[in-house]
């Protein structure tokens, strides 16, 4: 994953995740992919700043999620 240059100030960057699998699956599926962005993120030397989440159903009745994630 790219992250944008240290600079001090805080970066956003989206993630977003659809699934069309059971909602337990989905769930897991789903902190599997924010827990792989996380991670990625502060192994490059990021701080976290906040996480925000949105949730719906796509057009073709997918699961989708999309965090909005804040470091710097």
């Amino acid at each position: 994953m790219k992250f944008e240059e240290k600079t001090g100030y805080i970066h956003s960057y989206v993630l977003t995740v659809e699934t069309k699998i059971g909602m337990e699956r989905a769930d897991a599926e789903f902190n599997r992919a924010l827990e792989e962005t996380l991670h990625e993120i502060q192994a490059q030397g990021y701080e976290i700043v906040d996480v925000k989440l949105s949730s719906g159903m796509t057009a073709l009745w997918a699961s989708a999620v999309r965090y909005l994630i804040l470091y710097k």
